[in-house]
């Protein structure tokens, strides 16, 4: 299936998508819109360029993803990592609806500018920014990794933090020449104890 160059068709999915062949996203837009629950499915990695979530319906991932450019999830759109599939994100994230992180990671993977982006809290697992430039533009939680690995990763005023609770603690790995620049929340999971 090929978007055809130089005219860049918008597609609009509204079951499952299943690639057992091979996909030539071009710079065109693919837009899951189902009101019921969708599955994207390829046997290895699936590229798109644009990539919007829209509707009711759930969108769950059966395998990792890619874009060229922007991934939305717009109100009231779920998106789900399902078995902790990896979302690499070429540009920016913007998310108005729900993503489910599960225990995957979201990759920030750009060679300009990259930004998280949305309405209310997101919240990641493991991230990842790869990049001269990443910056969080809206409050987010951590319950993963976030990994730094090349550029500079800026909170621009936000609240990261990294949660805690009895199975995970957020944390922040080794940065050594990338940059983190701005605050954090941290939290500290305490077990209780009982008494009798």
């Amino acid at each position: 299936l090929d978007a055809r160059s130089g005219s860049n068709y918008q597609l609009n999915v509204g079951g499952n998508w299943t690639n057992q062949g091979s996909f030539t996203e071009r710079s065109g837009l693919v837009v899951f819109d189902g009101t019921s629950a969708q599955l994207i499915t390829n046997a290895s990695l699936e590229t798109f360029f644009d990539l919007q979530f829209s509707n009711s319906g759930t969108k769950t991932l059966a395998a990792n993803i890619q874009t060229t450019d922007d991934l939305d999830i717009l109100s009231p759109a779920t998106l789900d990592a399902g078995a902790n599939f990896t979302i690499t994100v070429k540009s920016d994230w913007t998310n108005t609806g729900t993503f489910i992180p599960q225990q995957g990671t979201v990759e920030l993977n750009n060679t300009s500018t990259g930004s998280i982006n949305g309405a209310g809290v997101n919240n990641f697992f493991n991230l990842t920014s790869v990049g001269p430039n990443n910056n969080l533009n809206t409050s987010a939680n951590l319950a993963g990794t976030l990994t730094v690995t090349s550029g500079n990763f800026e909170t621009t005023g936000q609240v990261l933090t990294l949660t805690s609770d009895a199975t995970n603690t957020g944390r922040i790995a080794s940065i050594t020449a990338p940059l983190f620049t701005g605050n954090i929340t941290m939290q500290r999971h305490i077990p209780g104890t009982t008494t009798g």
